[in-house]
């Protein structure tokens, strides 16, 4: 029986789905930065607010073409060790409330002597707003109420407040898109690692020396085989290890047989308080055999003397995460 071995380097047996999460993370790290650049307007003030006294600060269009969010910014400013209550309200042109939040803010201040020492100390929490994403297109006026106000003490205390407020159109949470591009990342991370392990596995042999070998049924037309062989190295590793496969038909005919080099990967380990060297190897190769046949796989790795186990596992219906080489073996008949 004569064959024909071929090898050619293709992107056929990709799996797209792997990329996905990439190119989530991708789009999540360039809207970060790009997010940052949407326009911030200032709106017209300061604004003077007393209690239960409304007043209208501007007017505002909402737009739910626009990406992101209407953010609305506010700090008042009013005397230190006060507090108080106010509302931000969207109210539309029939007068109601579409929507609103009430927050608080106070400033704390004093002094303070310790060993013939005394200084100067301040504490506050002004900075409050909303975002808004609206369903519908339209016009809103920005309301603030001031709705309580005292002092630190507990003191009632009518205050003149004066809100600085300002507003951003399709402002979108970074935090949120920085723990989308972990979590996708994450995810890219695993796909790839699955991607390793694909297909189903035909061939899974392990011993305790240099030449696995194994036999299964498997192979057929646009069906990848991924072959991989690992060796484990004692002190005697060499800087490159080779592995012979040779992969023979039901009749017991060779189809292919070559020899793979790579590096060896060496490191030391302390045994018993001295530093001795060991190693490990792998190769992988991918196949394609056209006829579905009954194959055996056998594999002698060399030198074989440094050699402590030797692992063989192959699987059929393998997906990569990107081009790779590739051996075709067809089988040419007689005629």
């Amino acid at each position: 029986m004569a064959v024909q071995v071929s090898e050619k380097k293709t992107s056929k047996f990709i799996d797209n789905w792997v990329h996905i999460p990439w190119i989530v993370t991708f789009g999540l790290l360039v809207a970060i930065p790009i997010s940052s650049f949407f326009p911030v307007f200032k709106a017209p003030g300061p604004i003077k607010v007393t209690k239960n006294r409304p007043v209208k600060v501007t007017t505002l269009e909402l737009d739910p073409k626009q990406p992101g969010a209407l953010r609305i910014d506010v700090t008042p400013s009013f005397p230190s060790n006060h507090w108080l209550i106010y509302e931000l309200r969207l109210v539309d042109k029939q007068g109601q409330i579409i929507v609103s939040a009430i927050d608080e803010a106070w400033r704390e201040s004093g002094t303070w002597r310790e060993g013939g020492e005394s200084g100067y100390w301040s504490r506050e929490d002004l900075l409050g707003g909303l975002d808004i994403k609206s369903p519908k297109a339209e016009k809103v006026d920005l309301v603030i109420a001031v709705l309580e106000s005292g002092t630190i003490s507990g003191q009632p205390a009518d205050l003149e407040v004066i809100f600085q407020v300002y507003t951003a159109n399709g402002v979108i949470q970074t935090k949120h898109l920085f723990w989308g591009a972990v979590f996708s990342t994450i995810l890219g991370i695993l796909a790839r690692i699955a991607t390793k392990s694909s297909g189903q596995t035909a061939i899974n042999c392990e011993v305790d020396d240099s030449d696995p070998k194994a036999r299964a049924v498997l192979g057929g037309k646009n069906r990848l085989i991924r072959v991989k062989i690992q060796t484990k190295l004692d002190e005697n590793v060499l800087d490159w290890t080779r592995a012979n496969l040779k992969i023979n038909n039901g009749l017991g005919e060779t189809v292919y047989e070559d020899t793979a080099v790579t590096k060896s990967k060496i490191k030391k380990v302390r045994s018993q308080g001295d530093l001795e060297k060991c190693g490990k190897a792998s190769f992988e190769l991918f196949f394609v055999l056209q006829e579905r046949d009954s194959y055996s796989f056998q594999v002698q790795v060399k030198p074989d003397h440094p050699v402590d186990w030797t692992s063989l596992i192959v699987r059929e219906g393998a997906k990569t995460a990107k081009k790779v080489d590739v051996i075709e073996i067809k089988t040419i008949s007689a005629s």
